[in-house]
């Protein structure tokens, strides 16, 4: 049960032995802080003084081009059901649509009638607890009210990993994938219950899932 009033002063705890942060906030392991939910809020860090020269958005779309390019996209499915997939044409939501796009906070929060989505810049610690990472949490809100069409976002990075891809298996091990150009992209699906990664021998994009996904 949540009973916290937005605004108002709230104890955060943190049961972890490593520290954690709540937007610009540091909670020390074990520890509990006062602070004013919520405390991450849409936009990067105030103490993060290189993200405007960092993370670019397009002015026309409002979608994300640095570091990597955000692309909201829809398939048009033939036909399918439970477990069955016979995509159709692939399109860019915003062409298809032709909705009006409301972008606010330079590009940090776009929306329109049916699709809406929120970046929030967190620092996370490392594995080790001997630093931090920076992480960019998209939060997606869609309303599809439209039969045989498919919602999702595709995200393009400059990596070249000619094929080769990666899925947890439920968060124990990971399991490496050969993309097929001989293949239906249908048999190509497969579970995401915590994250997926592609790599070459310069950079890694890694996208972390709340929820599992397929």
């Amino acid at each position: 049960y949540f009973d916290c009033k937005l605004s108002q002063p709230a104890i955060v705890f943190n049961p972890l032995p490593i520290q954690q942060s709540c937007g610009d906030m540091i909670v020390p392991s074990h520890s509990a802080i006062q602070a004013t939910l919520p405390c991450e809020n849409a936009g990067p860090l105030k103490s993060d003084t290189t993200a405007s020269s960092i993370i670019k958005f397009d002015p026309i779309t409002g979608m994300m081009i640095e570091p990597f390019k955000e692309e909201w996209m829809v398939w048009k499915v033939r036909k399918g059901g439970a477990y069955l997939f016979f995509p159709g044409d692939q399109v860019k939501y915003l062409d298809h649509r032709k909705e009006k796009v409301t972008i606010q906070q330079n590009g940090f929060i776009v929306s329109t009638s049916k699709w809406e989505r929120t970046i929030i810049q967190k620092k996370v610690p490392n594995e080790f607890g001997t630093g931090s990472a920076t992480v960019l949490d998209f939060i997606f809100k869609t309303k599809l009210e439209i039969d045989n069409e498919e919602w999702f976002v595709r995200f393009n990075a400059p990596i070249s990993n000619k094929g080769v891809f990666h899925t947890d298996l439920n968060g124990a091990n990971f399991d490496t994938h050969h993309f097929r150009s001989d293949l239906p992209i249908q048999s190509q699906v497969f579970p995401m219950p915590t994250l997926a990664s592609i790599e070459d021998s310069n950079q890694r994009l890694t996208v972390l899932s709340e929820y599992a996904q397929g």
